[in-house]
């Protein structure tokens, strides 16, 4: 079985790129490491607790630890990341890479030939260096790993507007909710608004629908399942209106799944691929 962590026998190679840990990341771990390391002073004054002083010093260390520090390095024939001074460095060959998915901007999982998985810190590092490790990568797993395979074709953002619009509204209701609760002391209108407002900032750079070479996948909130449609189970696509599509499945467990095109930026575009991948 291959040894995608090995510590004793590492593999060796040539350094290509090194991609240093962001700074605005690393300054702000050291805000909440000192935020942490002065809240901690004040419980320890007040009931004599090291405890929390302990985490805040061990959090404040792995701060200090991310400045400067190379988070991914690519080498000629594996990729090599360490996210933290107590993680041991892993070693992922590019061989044994069978797909890259592309999940979001903090997101990139590698899959491996034997089935396991791993995830990239990509979080770390910034949106420029993402872009240009996730092309490195795959040209190096095409180059090592023919035929390459990535997983994502294509990815549709909800509309800016709408969710500028979720955020006001939420905002106003969070506004009322607290008007009525100094009154009546009844908080629930502010646990609803703020829920709402939750779904409006995650939906901020997600990708609720992604069309994959063999399956649709759909995640619309943040507690919702997420819905995998192989295209071959699909019997029908079905053309409601301009803001509407339902999706009719052999699965009885998905049998019909509405899909609201309004929301999406590309809806045009959605609909014409959706219709090809099921035609193929």
């Amino acid at each position: 079985m291959t040894n995608y962590n090995s510590i004793h026998t590492p593999y060796q190679g040539s350094e290509v790129k090194a991609y240093i840990v962001n700074d605005s990341v690393a300054n702000r771990h050291l805000l909440m490491a000192y935020t942490t390391l002065a809240v901690s002073a004040i419980v320890l004054y007040l009931i004599h607790n090291f405890i929390a002083i302990s985490v805040s010093f061990v959090y404040l260390y792995v701060a200090y630890w991310q400045k400067d520090r190379k988070a991914i390095i690519l080498f000629d024939k594996y990729i090599e990341f360490k996210v933290a001074p107590g993680v041991s460095t892993k070693q992922i060959r590019y061989k044994d890479i069978k797909e890259i998915e592309d999940i979001s901007e903090k997101k990139i999982i590698i899959h491996y030939t034997d089935g396991k998985k791993t995830r990239i810190p990509v979080a770390l590092i910034s949106h420029e260096d993402r872009r240009d490790l996730l092309n490195r990568l795959k040209v190096s797993n095409a180059t090592h790993h023919t035929p390459s395979h990535i997983l994502e074709n294509k990815s549709y953002f909800v509309k800016e507007s709408l969710i500028k619009e979720q955020i006001k509204v939420g905002s106003i209701m969070l506004a009322i909710g607290i008007i009525v609760y100094l009154i009546t002391e009844n908080f629930g209108i502010i646990a609803a608004s703020s829920i709402y407002l939750f779904a409006a900032f995650w939906q901020k750079k997600r990708k609720p629908i992604r069309l994959l070479d063999r399956y649709i996948e759909i995640k619309v909130a943040p507690i919702a399942p997420s819905l995998q449609i192989r295209y071959t189970d699909i019997t029908k696509i079905e053309d409601i209106s301009d803001k509407k599509v339902i999706i009719h499945c052999h699965d009885r467990m998905k049998a019909n799944i509405p899909v609201a095109l309004i929301c999406y930026e590309d809806k045009k575009d959605l609909l014409n691929r959706l219709h090809k991948a099921t035609a193929a």
